[in-house]
């Protein structure tokens, strides 16, 4: 008997891998891209310390890398805190010091602005969303680009979070 979402997507995966998940644009992508992605999220968000019942920040927008972070927290027992990119420096940086996430998955734009004012420190990691090799090549030192985790191979050495 399937009890939770999670236990209904891997049973999808295992039955329907080709089957389309998402659409996006003009992208569609197979349960079994989803569930790729979304191991490697968890394998990326635990190398970066996040564990069971900690909290992330996600403020990327309508684009799939949202619902993969969402899903991947979600598998891990992570809070994931999803807010709007267009609310605001001011307003994100008062959402995110509230939240306290471990790791805040945002715009290069944001990421650069919030890594020159010193904000992440220590407590939050600040990871770029990168639309293309131009973007990347803004990143600054010391963050890392969302989609250089995503390109990265699942590691099935790596101990991950159970479904919840």
């Amino acid at each position: 008997m399937i009890r939770t979402l999670a236990e209904y997507f891997n049973r999808t995966v295992d039955t329907h891998p080709e089957k389309i998940a998402l659409h996006f644009g003009k992208r569609s992508y197979t349960y079994r891209d989803f569930d790729r992605v979304t191991r490697v999220l968890v394998q990326c968000l635990q190398a970066n310390g996040v564990r069971r019942q900690d909290r992330i920040v996600i403020c990327l927008g309508n684009v799939p890398e949202t619902l993969w972070l969402f899903w991947a927290a979600l598998r891990m027992g992570v809070c994931a805190s999803v807010i709007a990119p267009d609310q605001g420096t001011d307003k994100i940086r008062f959402i995110v010091g509230d939240a306290e996430p471990k790791v805040l998955v945002c715009s290069v734009e944001l990421a650069t602005e919030l890594h020159a004012d010193g904000f992440a420190g220590k407590s939050v990691r600040l990871v770029a969303h990168c639309r293309d090799d131009a973007q990347r090549a803004l990143v600054p030192d010391g963050l890392d680009c969302l989609q250089e985790w995503i390109a990265r191979p699942v590691d099935p050495a790596m101990c991950w979070a159970s479904p919840l």
